[in-house]
């Protein structure tokens, strides 16, 4: 049972905390640091440009860049004119929201600059609440008028118009050695480093075989023998390789293995030349030496560094890794554990920006390049502003962007932003998506490794092929960005706490060997007491890995952390003054990580940790206690009331059902014109709450309503998870909401002059509709607000000019033919017109959108559910006469069955009944948080209270005959979900409609008019009823009449006006019969004809 002191200490540091941070606040630091820092340090890195052709009489050219910045998002008009731009002009417009990108750019000829100038080299989205953006300094007066959600976190683009989401990336942390057994070849173990500068990331294999052997792979070079590498980077002496590797006696015979079968090669140079004659050079010695040198340089370990100086480094660290293979083959050491989470970086949209500008900025430089070389050819002189093109820099950004196509091959990494609800926004700001594939299994990856614990939500993840792979940041957990001091500051800074240049054991920062202590305790202690008194940075996190004989420590980005209150002496440093101080608004939170009484772990550092989850159980072991239970769920999680009293999968299901419930998505809706969203009519705050609910401030969003439910069975009407509601409910507003569809038509500009036309289309166009169809119109040719539509209605009347030359009537003179290309309601889609917008778009073209609001009132197979994965759809609506109600005529919302308690085994869903019935009668919200909440026992007293049972149970009436009922009935309130999946939605039939071009097949899907597959189990239904004639209509969907020869078996020639018949081998006198068929058959013998097969039919009469 957790304590009052520890329930308190969670409420307030909880409280705290969300005060002084947001929940996308890192994602947002990620994006600032891009902006403010990371193009810079591309631009710096990349270089200058050296042109291969210069003009006549200039010996060196030189292109050199030099400060970049953005400027304030702007909109580029068609007619060339730039103006500020918001974020809701963007999304009413379908532009994107962007900057534009200034570069210093300068051409020095023969050491003298000779031109310099500033220029827009492209355009660069802008993320959401970020510095650069608009609404990043504006109060909450100012975010109403430009039309935006105050509580929204931002941390999201806009492009074309839509909100997309550049996800964060859960990918295998660089520069760290990972050991694993081989099960199959001459391969015992196989040690993989993936060395990333910053530039390029290079995957490298350490192998050994079965006769001891190691081998060294990485790109260009294939299997080069270890002792032979390890002399190509200067240590030529077998005693020096072994020194650095180990002096460990086990560890002799694969050594001295390795050693004599390299015996041959003893000088650098050699091992340089077998290096270059590995990677496929048959030149002299010499040019082998020189393609060694350039691919140990540049491409093996490049983070440590890329000239010969590093060379000592990077055979320090082979040796280092080939320890650590040899001490798993022999079982020292355990086979690294890929899923730890201290081996995994998280790539924010910042990191995956600056990627992506990288490439951008290298297409560019390339682009520049040719084009000065190209205008130099030309005998002309060239200028910054005649060889820098923006289009090509802007497009690669943009595409990437808009498709979610990153580069390297990664998919889905931008995604369009999930709108369903407030809450399905902010998990998907805060998902963490695998690189791994969803096609294969990857158990281990999938499941929930310990040392996810407060950096992933235990709960939150989709069921499915993507189970596992994607996951949600718990509340508490951050990711750093990049960090403020250098690792060559850092690593200056530690030399005063006992870091030298010799040792036992080995230091490494970021994944590189900067040094040796020989009390790695006292040096671990030293660097945490210097962090917590802030002379160390707060970012940097440390572990003295005793097992390896290693330090290691990280500053870099990418990595999860979390806060933890610091224990010593098996003393809290968090006392109940700070608390009070919390309370009152005297002490923020970070004020707490200021003064050294909370600080930030990472899952490598929380090796060395240990954790405690209540005051009580403090010892003088203990490292760190933590904030509050709840810090293992993620945001949806974490508003389950009463969680740890339901079964997993139900927790989980339940933080699905909250993002997909109907509620107040945006407080800006009615000026926001977003794709399938709905709006609830009378959203309610819940009576049983969660402490998050506060944090995420519920009120200005919510999503559902309390309702009375009595557990009972009705007829048999809510078996199966159904429901049964009260018809009386529904009709005084119960869960009454509207969808929003927008339609949208542009009037498009085509070669030629040719250009769309918004108005009633004439009656001479070419699929020109009834007369009534566009009876809603005014005269401008766009529907007015307020008006009902039904499916077929025109909204907006548009002509096109003809795409292709379909008639005789194309070639006449004067006659200029139009196509009907009209905006109208869609089949199934109903509404009322709510607003109509027009306006222009980026090109200038005129843009009509529509948005139609339907009303959606709760009816026969909608689906609910409540915040425990008890979810359902209406099975019946009741009038309130037939409903059972109460000794005191309280009349149920909803009835709910019994049968789906116990399989289930949510016990939380009777508890927040419990809760609820509390909070009602007692005029009080109940807190129902994880681990934290109000007990079952307070509450049952507090019910007993109040006049009723301690149980929840009550005496019901039948509310058809009024007879009271023999059992008593569990009845109380809680908090119900409407989830966005409506029978209105699914609802369809046809009788005829559009077929399928190629195999004159209805149509599939609603969208389309298509008709229902009849399919195998389907027939077989007809066959067991013996419905024969209903079988073939059902199968004549795509009846034809083929014309086919009794002699040659092949489809004949019918000519229908002339009533004749042809075949193609006998001619005109062959005799032809007509046979019934489908038109898929005749598909089929064209197939086989292709392929060269006479597909013969054999015609006989019937009897």
């Amino acid at each position: 049972m957790i304590k009052p002191i520890d329930k308190k200490r969670s409420k307030v540091l909880l409280d705290a905390y969300f005060r002084d941070k947001s929940l996308v606040g890192f994602n947002v630091d990620s994006y600032n640091k891009f902006v403010n820092y990371g193009m810079q340090k591309v631009v710096d890195e990349e270089g200058s440009i050296i042109p291969d052709i210069t003009p006549r009489g200039v010996k060196s050219v030189e292109i050199k860049f030099g400060k970049i910045w953005l400027e304030e998002p702007t909109l580029v008009e068609a007619d060339g004119t730039r103006r500020s731009s918001t974020p809701l002009e963007c999304r009413r417009r379908q532009a994107t929201y962007s900057s534009p990108v200034m570069l210093e750019v300068s051409i020095i000829e023969d050491g003298k600059e000779i031109e310099k100038e500033t220029i827009k080299i492209g355009s660069l989205p802008v993320m959401l609440k970020s510095s650069i953006c608009v609404l990043s300094d504006k109060t909450p007066q100012e975010l109403v008028e430009l039309g935006e959600d105050l509580n929204d976190p931002g941390g999201y683009f806009i492009i074309n118009g839509t909100e997309r989401v550049v996800v964060i990336i859960e990918d295998l942390a660089s520069n760290k050695v990972f050991v694993e057994p081989v099960k199959t070849g001459k391969v015992t173990h196989e040690a993989r480093i993936y060395s990333d500068d910053g530039q390029y990331k290079i995957p490298h294999s350490i192998t050994r075989e079965k006769d001891g052997m190691i081998y060294v792979t990485f790109p260009r070079a294939e299997k080069i023998p270890f002792v032979v590498f390890m002399k190509a980077l200067g240590i030529t002496k077998d005693s020096e390789i072994v020194k650095l590797v180990s002096t460990d006696q086990k560890f002799s015979t694969d050594l001295y293995i390795n050693l004599y079968e390299s015996k041959s090669i003893r000088k650098q140079q050699e091992a340089l030349a077998f290096v270059g004659k590995k990677m496929g050079f048959s030149q002299s010695e010499s040019v082998q030496v020189e393609r060694g040198e350039e691919a140990i340089d540049n491409y093996f370990l490049p983070h440590i560094g890329h000239d010969a100086k590093s060379r000592y480094a990077k055979a320090v660290f082979l040796a280092k890794a080939v320890k650590k293979l040899l001490s798993v083959s022999y079982g020292d050491l355990p086979p690294t554990d890929k899923d730890h989470y201290s081996n995994k970086r998280l790539r924010l949209a910042g990191d995956l920006m600056e990627a992506l500008f990288r490439y951008a900025f290298r297409m560019l430089k390339g682009d520049i390049k040719y084009n000065y070389e190209r205008t130099t050819k030309r005998g002309k002189s060239p200028t910054i502003r005649s060889i820098v093109r923006s289009q090509m820099f802007t497009s690669r950004i943009m595409s990437a962007m808009a498709t979610g196509q990153w580069i390297g091959g990664r998919e889905g990494v931008s995604q369009s932003l999930d709108r369903s609800n407030y809450f399905a926004m902010v998990s998907h700001l805060r998902r963490v998506v695998s690189a791994l594939t969803s096609s294969r299994e990857n158990f281990e990856a999938r499941d929930l490794h310990p040392t996810h614990w407060g950096f992933l939500c235990a709960s939150e993840t989709p069921e499915g092929p993507n189970i596992g792979l994607r996951k949600n940041l718990a509340i508490t957990a951050e990711v750093s960005t990049e960090p403020t001091l250098s690792d060559e500051k850092l690593a200056n800074l530690l030399s005063k706490y006992g870091l030298k240049s010799n040792g036992s054991i080995d230091v490494y920062l970021n994944g590189v060997i900067i040094g040796y202590v020989d009390d790695a305790e006292s040096f671990v202690k030293a660097v945490r007491r210097a962090r917590r008194d802030k002379y160390v940075p707060s970012e940097v996190n440390i572990r003295n890995a005793v097992e390896e004989n290693a330090v290691y420590i990280y500053s870099e980005q990418g990595r999860a952390r979390r806060p933890l209150i610091i224990v010593e002496e098996g003393r809290s440093r968090l006392t109940h003054d700070h608390l009070e101080q919390l309370e009152k608004g005297v002490l923020t939170f970070n004020d707490l990580v200021e003064q050294g009484i909370i600080e930030y772990l990472d899952a490598e550092e929380e090796e060395d940790a240990l954790i405690a989850l209540s005051e009580d159980e403090l010892t003088i072991r203990h490292t760190h206690l933590e904030m509050s239970p709840l810090i293992i769920f993620g945001s949806q999680a974490a508003m389950l009331p009463y969680p740890e009293h339901n079964l997993a999968p139900r927790v989980l299901i339940g933080s699905k059902g909250i993002k997909q419930a109907i509620g107040l998505y945006s407080t800006s809706y009615l000026v926001r014109s977003d794709t399938d969203t709905s709006v609830l009519h009378y959203p309610q705050r819940p009576i049983v709450k969660t402490d998050i609910y506060d944090y995420i401030k519920y009120d200005l969003h919510p999503a559902g309503q309390n309702v009375v439910v009595a557990i009972m069975p009705y007829d048999g009407y809510n078996m199966d998870d159904a429901i049964v509601v009260n018809q009386s409910s529904v009709d005084r507003g119960l869960f009454r909401a509207s969808k929003f569809v927008p339609y949208r038509a542009e009037a498009l500009r085509y070669p030629g002059g040719q250009v769309d036309e918004i108005g009633i289309p004439d009656k001479s166009v070419q699929g020109y509709r009834a007369e009534e169809d566009y009876s809603l119109l005014q005269d401008d040719g766009v529907v007015p607000p307020g008006v009902s539509v039904s499916p077929g209605d025109v909204l907006v009347g548009k002509t096109s000019p003809p795409r292709f030359l379909t008639s005789l009537e194309e070639f006449k003179i004067g006659v200029e033919s139009r196509n009907e290309t009209s905006v109208s309601v869609k089949p199934g889609e109903k509404g009322i017109v709510e607003s109509v917008l027009i306006t222009e778009t980026e090109d200038g073209n005129k843009m009509v959108e529509v948005k139609v609001r339907d009303p959606r009132v709760p009816e026969i197979g909608d689906k609910f559910a409540s915040r425990h994965g008890q979810k359902g759809v209406i099975g019946l609506l009741v009038p309130h006469a037939d409903m059972p109600f109460t000794s005191q005529g309280i009349v149920p919302d909803i009835v709910f069955s019994p049968h789906s308690i116990p399989t289930r085994m949510t016990v939380g869903h009777l508890l927040e009944l419990l809760g609820g019935k509390v909070g009602a009668l007692g005029g009080r919200f109940v807190d129902g948080t994880g681990f934290v909440g109000e007990e079952e026992f307070d509450l049952r007293e507090e019910l007993k209270r109040l006049g009723f049972k301690d149980n929840g149970a009550e005496v019901l009436y039948d509310g058809k005959t009024g007879r009271m009922m023999k059992a008593q009935i569990f009845i109380g309130n809680m908090y119900y979900l409407r989830l966005k999946y409506m029978v209105a939605d699914k609802l369809h039939a046809r009788e005829r409609g559009p077929v399928e071009l190629l195999t004159r097949q209805p149509t599939e899907g609603k969208a389309r008019e298509g008709g229902l597959r009849l399919g195998e189990m389907e027939k077989d239904c007809f066959v067991a009823q013996g419905a024969a004639l209903a079988l073939k209509e059902r199968f004549d969907s795509d009846n034809i009449k083929l014309p086919v020869c009794k002699k040659c078996g092949l489809i004949a020639i019918y000519n229908k006006y002339r009533n004749k018949t042809m075949c193609p081998i006998h001619g005109e006198d062959a005799p032809v019969d007509f046979i019934e068929t489908s038109y898929a058959f005749k598909l089929l013998l064209d197939e086989l004809k292709s392929l060269v097969i006479y597909p013969r039919l054999i015609i006989k009469p019937k009897t």
